[in-house]
């Protein structure tokens, strides 16, 4: 049912707009729904539990996904899947108070296989959820600023994110050296519900329901020097209109005196020759023993409007059991941003946090 008011008219089409003209960023939060939405960290659960690091971090038949170049630590054929589920939050603040907006989801689905088929070749292909828009946001506005009673009610809805299908494969160059790509589809698109609704009237007062979908090619590259001791490399994704491109140059160290630890570092730019978002990150993986290795990792990030630096955790581990390898990953990230959520509603900042809980498996001959 819709009501003929010129308000709620004038609201939804605010928010088409917004939808239209939003900067890409990658985020839970209102803005982030009618944007690009939110990158999934965790594609690849060991380069979730380092921080999201793209150069080093990927491995398995997922790394098609990141950096297809990791792709060369496979021996012979293997096969893995992994899930993950989202909890995230918004805070608006203002001078007088604080509203807090949560959800939880489906995060990412992975699923992958590569074979080598040659000493220096190795083949492989996959599916994988690589971006999530989802946002459940309800917005009361007060009949007056000097009284509490509540007026009118806004509420948006939004589901929905991007998939990519693709085959890829690595070349080892000479014995450090090993390049790498994949190519395929990006495909998949959101689900939007707007609803503004007054609360003297018997009846909803404005709808509006819209859509957006994509379907275009993408491709990886991904490029590694590593001795086993020192490494660097780096790792480029293309864009899409509704995912940024990126690039991500990394380097790597063995140290022998932490417990063989390696410690990594990396930056990624996000829209390079745009927006020119950095995110910086390092990480560290630690052999407990033969078949359990501990990783962690912490990031820092900048984007549009921000109030402070975001920051990232994570942590996670593997454990070999023979053929197979199961693997975990935690990731948090929060930020804070001078901006609000709804057009019509006031805040000093926002606030924005989500964290990612992941498992998966994989078999390998």
């Amino acid at each position: 049912m819709h009501h003929p008011g010129n308000r709620p008219r004038r609201l939804g089409l605010v928010l088409l707009l917004l939808s239209a003209v939003a900067v890409p960023v990658s985020g839970y939060g209102f803005h982030d729904a009618l944007g690009s939405g939110n990158a999934i960290e965790c594609i690849n659960l060991r380069s979730g539990a380092l921080a999201s690091s793209r150069v080093f971090g990927a491995s398995g038949p997922s790394a098609l996904f990141l950096n297809p170049a990791a792709l060369s630590g496979i021996e012979g054929f293997m096969t893995g899947v992994s899930a993950s589920t989202v909890t995230w939050g918004e805070v608006v603040v203002d001078t007088t108070s604080r509203t807090k907006r949560a959800g939880r989801g489906l995060n990412a689905l992975t699923g992958a296989m590569a074979l080598r088929i040659s000493p220096s070749f190795v083949l492989a292909g996959g599916v994988a959820r690589v971006s999530d828009n989802q946002y459940d946001g309800t917005h009361y506005l007060p009949n007056d600023p000097t009284e509490p009673d509540i007026d009118r009610v806004e509420i948006l809805s939004v589901s929905g994110g991007l998939w990519e299908a693709l085959g890829g494969a690595s070349f080892e160059i000479s014995d450090h050296a090993v390049a790498g790509a994949s190519a395929g589809l990006r495909f998949g698109g959101a689900d939007y519900a707007y609803t503004f609704d007054e609360s003297f009237t018997p009846f909803v007062d404005s709808t509006s329901e819209w859509e957006w979908s994509e379907q275009e090619p993408c491709w990886h590259l991904g490029f590694v020097l590593d001795d086993g001791i020192l490494g660097v490399g780096t790792a480029y994704t293309s864009g899409t209109d509704h995912y940024s491109d990126r690039i991500a140059a990394a380097g790597r160290a063995l140290a022998e005196h932490l417990g063989n630890s390696t410690i990594g570092f990396e930056i990624e730019v996000i829209s390079p020759f745009d927006a020119n978002d950095f995110i910086g990150k390092l990480s560290v993986s630690t052999p407990l023993r033969p078949e359990i290795d501990l990783l962690t990792g912490v990031g820092f990030y900048d984007g549009e409007e921000m109030e402070r630096t975001g920051m990232a955790y994570s942590l996670g581990g593997n454990y070999r059991l023979g053929s197979l390898l199961f693997e975990t990953a935690v990731f948090y990230s929060g930020r804070a941003r001078k901006s609000t959520s709804f057009p019509s509603e006031y805040s000093d900042s926002v606030e924005d946090n989500w964290t990612v809980f992941s498992i998966g498996a994989s078999y390998g001959i």
